[in-house]
């Protein structure tokens, strides 16, 4: 994700994240990450990511999944 926005300005666009801004580092997400899952909320987050491709009915491998 760090370098995606480092070098691709639609998702600088997608996360709202200013042209003039730094891209956060890979700790920010890593943190953000343990965080969700602490809290048990890393199912229902991708839960919603993936809702509307399952309604549209695309094939499993492009729908949104995180990797380590």
């Amino acid at each position: 994700m760090e370098k995606q926005l480092a070098r691709d300005l639609l998702f600088r666009r997608f996360t709202g994240l200013d042209i003039s801004e730094s891209a956060p580092e890979h700790s920010t997400f890593w943190r953000f990450r343990q965080t969700l899952e602490k809290l048990c909320l890393m199912d229902g987050l991708l839960n919603e990511i993936n809702l509307p491709s399952r309604l549209a009915r695309l094939p499993q491998k492009l729908i949104f999944s995180i990797n380590d």
